[in-house]
């Protein structure tokens, strides 16, 4: 039997089909900072701006500014990455910073460093965990130098001084001094020889009109002009799972998780779940944007299963093609699992994997679903009747793909007249039905039967041929092996007994070979 390993890696890439945006496979190359070397604040001289707006690339959540496609800088943290990175820029202009971290999560800030100047604190762990690339903008466009600086957090970092100028006319502030007081008039002596009375006096002449000063016109004062500032941008009350973020992306349906499908999952989060009111009944953290995003069809009649596995202690966090909301923490020991019934799953389902309280590693998610249609169990085999139903080709079918389901039946297959000889307990319901297209290009199309009890295998073909085996497997285990591969285009119905009647869980292995 073949065996292969399959493994997905998802990327977020925002793009859009007339406007380059900041893009992640267009670095020029990353530069190795070592943690120790990051205790005293790295610097980098670069020029602030861009042609590419954030509402235009899909990012306009994140902020308002205008960017490079190609990073400005990348580099990548050797040794300790358990400690928190800083990156903070300064700036002749009203910069902006845009960061993609190691784990594909999008950071970006305008203001914090001072002086209209953007700084970021990248998280320790799988956000340093590979390559961060750094996209340094400007608010509102036009370029200006800038300067770049990386350190721990905790190491000193330039922080640019808040600028003060004065506005244009400041010399006109100064008052127009008051007009000098006027000297009091001196007396003034009557002429000598003047006589009163017999009396030779000095005459006191009539004291002259007062003067009064006239004072000088005011000299006229400039108004001074505003300073022009950027309208704050408004920040939400807190960082909240983000269902306009689209994660590494699946596309899958109820039929095809009949065969349950794993995937790597980053564990962990930097958001409290608890400070989301609309989500209720939720607690551990998580990053904004989803661990994935899947589209899912067909799943009427599916319960879809939803397990984590880890070291760490994880949490599951749902938002089903309706908008609500699912959560679970600890339903196998530390670890979550979500059931979902598939009638609310048709369309775009987002999943976040998040971590309790700091818990944060590396673990696995799987997918799977299960009929949640009751087989018909009275009667013989009915072809009329359809199973779960399941659309693959001969091609998809040369990976060997196993189908989950349960073995066994009430009716005994000696009294159904059908034109085989063996025996066994059946439902009248198919187990599954396959509909089948490219089979002609194969030799032979093998099913085999594995389960804890004895088990018997039984199908129908397109043309009408009913085939059955018991035992050919091994260790009571059925095997079929159907050679006129071109008549198998169609649909192919397949029951797994039991040769005692006895119920258990069974699974079978379809495979195509060429020979």
């Amino acid at each position: 039997m073949r065996l292969f390993a399959l493994s997905l890696f998802g990327v977020l890439a925002c793009s859009t089909a007339a406007v380059a945006c900041p893009a992640l496979n267009m670095s020029q190359g990353a530069t190795s900072l070592g943690m120790d070397q990051l205790s005293s604040s790295q610097s980098i001289s670069l020029t602030a701006g861009g042609e590419n707006r954030l509402e235009q690339c899909g990012l306009g959540m994140l902020g308002f500014g205008q960017f490079r496609s190609v990073p400005d800088y990348s580099f990548v943290v050797t040794g300790d990455i358990s400690r928190n990175v800083v990156l903070a820029v300064t700036s002749d202009c009203d910069a902006t910073m845009l960061v993609n971290t190691a784990d594909g999560q999008w950071h970006f800030n305008d203001d914090a460093n001072g002086n209209l100047d953007p700084r970021l604190t990248i998280p320790a762990g799988a956000s340093l965990d590979g390559q961060v690339d750094v996209w340094v903008g400007t608010f509102a466009g036009g370029e200006c130098a800038a300067t770049l600086n990386i350190a721990q957090a905790g190491a000193a970092i330039p922080v640019a001084p808040p600028t003060i100028s004065a506005p244009s006319g400041a010399a006109g502030f100064a008052l127009a001094p008051p007009p000098a007081a006027m000297p009091a008039p001196l007396p003034v002596a009557p002429a000598p020889g003047a006589s009163l009375g017999g009396t030779t006096v000095v005459p006191i002449p009539q004291a002259p009109a007062p003067i009064v000063p006239q004072p000088q016109a005011p000299v006229p004062v400039q108004v001074p002009q505003p300073i022009p500032v950027p309208a704050p941008i408004p920040m939400p009350a807190a960082i909240c799972p983000n269902p306009n973020m689209v994660g590494p992306s699946l596309t899958l349906t109820g039929g095809q998780l009949l065969q349950p499908q794993a995937y790597v999952a980053q564990i962990g989060g930097q958001y409290a779940l608890a400070d989301c009111p609309g989500i209720p009944d939720a607690w551990g953290n998580v990053n904004e944007a989803p661990s994935f995003t899947l589209y899912m069809s067909q799943m009427d009649g599916y319960l879809l299963t939803t397990d984590v596995a880890s070291d760490c202690d994880p949490v599951l966090l749902m938002r089903d093609a309706f908008g609500q909301w699912h959560f679970n923490d600890d339903t196998n020991g530390l670890q979550p699992q979500l059931q979902v019934n598939g009638t609310s799953l048709n369309g775009r389902v987002d999943f976040w994997v998040g971590g309790f309280g700091s818990s944060a590693c590396q673990g696995s998610i799987t997918f799977r679903t299960a009929s949640m249609t009751p087989p018909v169990v009275g009667g013989c085999p009915n072809p009329n009747l359809q199973g779960v139903p399941v659309s693959t080709t001969g091609q998809a079918l040369y990976s060997p793909t196993d189908y989950f389901t349960t073995a066994g039946g009430s009716q005994q297959l000696n009294n159904c007249g059908l034109p085989v000889f063996s025996s066994g307990y059946f439902n009248a319901q198919p187990n599954f039905s396959f509909f089948l297209s490219g089979m002609q290009d194969y030799g032979r199309l093998e099913i085999e039967g594995e389960a804890s009890c004895d088990t018997v295998l039984l199908v129908r073909t397109p043309d009408g041929q009913w085939y059955l085996d018991d035992d050919s497997n091994g260790n009571f285990n059925p095997r079929l092996d159907l050679f006129n591969t071109f008549m198998l285009n169609g649909r192919v119905d397949v029951w797994v007994g039991s040769y005692t009647g006895v119920s258990c869980p069974a699974t079978i292995e379809m495979e195509t070979w060429y020979n």
